[in-house]
C-alpha cells in the first residue's frame, strides 16, 4: 500500500504568552494511504510535535468529505476526541518539549471518488493546516445491489395515509446500470397518495404500482425512495419491491426483491373522550406556533393501551401531528390510560396571522400498543444547548428546550431514555424536518413524549449554568457517577421522569438517512 506523508512546520513568536520561550514551533505530520478500495477503511496517523516548546493544550481538527463515514478515533487519558458532522475534534492535554503525540483516525469511504481531509492543529490563534487526499477505487467485478423496505410503524387504521421507505444500495465494487425499481401493493384496495425520489429519475404509476427509473448505482452508493398509500379496506396489504437492470453486473440475485406486510385495522371501541382544555389558542414565540391544551379521558372500564386524537373542521396545520387519516391530521399518546385517568396534551398549530381561530372538533379512540421505538440508523448530532424555561403560550408548567445544528430540509429524530446506554430509547413524536441551520425542540410532554419532564433533586448542575457535558465525559449526579462512552450518544441532561419521579431522562438527536 502506497503512503504519502505530508509535513508542515510553523514557527510563531509567542513572546506575549511565553515571554522566556523565544521561537515556538508546532509540527503536524499526517500519514495516510494514497489509495484504497471502496468500503475499506482509511487509517490516518496524525503526529503533532513541538521541538522546543511545551504546551498544556493543543487542539486538532479533521474535516473530511461527506462521502466518508466515521469509524474510530484516539481516546485516552491525554487525548479526548469528539465526532461531529463530517469532522472530528481532538484535544491534547499536554505536549512536552521535544515530544510527539500520535493521533489515530479511521474513516470508511462509501463511493468511488477522491476524498479530501483537512487537518488543523491550533494553539491559541496560531494554526497549522494540511490537506490529505486519497483515491477511492472500485473492487472489480463484485457489484451487488440490494433492495429493502422500511415499513411504517403499526398499528395502521383504515384510511390512514401511510408512508414507507424503499432503499437500494450497491454493496459491491462495480457499477450497475439501467436500474428500474418497481413497487406493487396487493391483497387490498389502496390509493397512491404520493412518492418522493431522493435522487433524480422519472416516475410512472398505475393503481397498484409505482415505478422509479433509478439509472446507475456506483459502488457504495445508496438511494432512498418514499411512497405514501391510503388503504381503503381493513385487511393485510402486501408490499413488494424489486428491480431489473441492464447487463449482468449484479452478482447476487438473492437480495433483488424485498417484501413487507401491513395490517390495516378498524378503529377500536371508543372508550376515550377528548375536549379542549384551554381557550383561546395562544402564541408561543419559542416555536412560532399557536398552542392549545386538550385532555383525553378514559371513560371506559378497561385500560386503553394508547390514544389517537383526530382533528377535523380546521383551516390550519397541526404542527405536531404524526399522520393523517382520510386527510385529517392526528396526534398520538403512546402510553396506557387507565379507566378514569385523563392525559393532557399540548397541540401546536401553524396560524400565520398569530391570532386565534375557531377550535377544531376532536375524535379520540384507542388504537392498541404504539410504543415509538427509536430508529437504529442515522448519524448523531451534537446537542449544543439545553435550557429549562418557564411556561409560555398555553403551557401551565415549565418546559425543556434542546438546540442542535441542522441541514435545511434534512430529517431528525429526538430520542429519550431512562438510561445512558439508550437500551430502552423511545422516539419523540413526530420526527423533525429542519427549516434552517438550527433546530429548537421543546419537550413539554404528551404528545411529543410519553410524560412531562420535571426538575427534581437529581438534575445536573449544568442545567443552571447551561454548560453541556459532551460525549466521553464523566457526569456526576446525586445518585452516583455516570460514565458515557458513545460515538452517537451525546448525554446532555438528566431530568426526573414526571410519572415515576424516579427514572432519569437522557436525550440525543439523530439525523435520519
Amino acid at each position: 500500500m502506497e503512503f504519502h506523508p505530508i509535513r508542515l512546520l510553523l514557527g510563531v513568536l509567542l513572546a506575549f504568552a511565553f515571554p522566556n520561550s523565544g521561537l515556538a514551533q508546532l509540527t503536524l505530520n499526517v500519514n495516510a494511504p494514497a489509495s484504497v478500495r471502496v468500503s475499506n477503511t482509511i487509517p490516518y496517523a496524525i503526529t503533532v510535535g513541538s521541538p522546543n516548546q511545551g504546551f498544556t493544550t493543543v487542539q486538532v481538527r479533521s474535516t473530511y468529505s461527506p462521502s466518508l463515514d466515521f469509524v474510530s478515533a484516539t481516546q485516552n487519558e491525554n487525548v479526548s476526541s469528539t465526532p461531529g458532522n463530517n469532522s472530528v475534534s481532538f484535544l491534547i492535554q499536554q505536549l512536552l518539549p521535544g515530544s510527539n503525540v500520535v493521533l489515530n483516525l479511521t474513516l470508511r469511504p462509501r463511493v468511488v471518488t477522491t476524498v479530501t481531509n483537512l487537518f488543523e492543529a491550533t494553539i491559541g490563534q496560531f494554526v497549522v493546516r494540511t490537506n490529505v487526499s486519497t483515491v477511492v477505487t472500485e473492487i472489480p467485478g463484485t457489484a451487488d445491489v440490494a433492495v429493502s423496505i422500511t415499513p411504517p410503524p403499526q398499528p395502521i387504521i383504515l384510511n390512514d395515509w401511510v408512508t414507507f421507505g424503499v432503499t437500494l444500495v450497491n454493496r459491491g465494487g462495480g457499477t450497475v446500470s439501467g436500474i428500474i425499481l418497481t413497487n406493487t401493493f396487493t391483497n387490498g384496495p389502496v390509493l397512491i397518495r404520493g412518492y418522493r425520489p431522493s435522487t433524480g429519475g422519472s416516475v410512472a404509476q398505475n393503481p397498484r404500482r409505482v415505478i422509479f427509473n433509478v439509472g446507475d448505482l456506483v459502488a457504495g452508493q445508496t438511494t432512498n425512495y418514499q411512497i405514501t398509500i391510503q388503504p381503503t379496506a381493513a385487511t393485510n396489504i402486501f408490499l413488494r419491491a424489486n428491480f431489473r437492470f441492464s447487463g449482468n453486473m449484479d452478482t447476487n440475485a438473492a437480495n433483488n426483491t424485498a417484501t413487507a406486510a401491513i395490517n390495516v385495522q378498524r378503529p377500536g371501541t371508543n372508550l376515550l373522550e377528548a375536549e379542549i382544555a384551554s381557550r383561546p389558542q395562544q402564541f408561543n414565540p419559542q416555536n412560532a406556533a399557536m398552542e392549545q391544551r386538550i385532555t383525553v379521558t378514559n371513560v371506559g372500564a378497561t385500560a386503553a393501551l394508547s390514544a389517537r386524537v383526530t382533528f377535523s373542521n380546521l383551516t390550519y396545520q397541526v404542527l405536531n401531528a404524526v399522520g393523517t387519516n382520510n386527510g385529517l391530521p392526528f396526534v398520538v399518546h403512546p402510553a396506557t390510560i387507565q379507566p378514569g385517568q385523563g392525559v393532557e396534551m399540548l397541540i401546536e398549530y401553524f396560524i400565520p396571522s398569530r391570532e386565534p381561530r375557531p377550535d377544531p372538533e376532536l375524535i379520540a379512540y384507542s388504537i392498541g400498543d404504539v410504543t415509538p421505538t427509536a430508529s437504529v440508523n442515522g448519524s448523531g448530532v451534537l446537542i449544543t444547548n439545553i435550557v429549562w424555561r418557564r411556561p409560555v403560550g398555553a403551557m401551565t408548567e415549565s418546559n425543556l428546550v434542546l438546540e442542535f445544528p441542522s441541514t435545511n430540509r434534512a430529517t431528525y429524530e429526538v430520542q429519550y431514555s431512562s438510561v445512558p446506554e439508550f437500551t430502552n430509547a423511545l422516539r419523540a413524536l413526530p420526527t423533525i424536518i429542519a427549516q434552517a441551520n438550527r433546530v429548537l425542540w421543546v419537550d413539554y410532554g404528551p404528545p411529543k413524549t410519553v410524560s412531562r419532564p420535571r426538575l427534581g433533586s437529581d438534575v445536573l448542575t449544568n442545567i443552571a449554568t447551561n454548560s453541556i457535558p459532551m460525549t466521553n465525559e464523566v457526569v456526576t449526579t446525586t445518585n452516583g457517577t455516570i460514565i458515557t462512552n458513545f460515538v452517537v450518544t451525546n448525554i446532555v441532561a438528566v431530568i426526573t421522569n414526571y410519572t415515576t419521579n424516579l427514572n432519569m431522562r437522557f436525550y440525543r438527536a439523530i439525523q435520519l438517512p
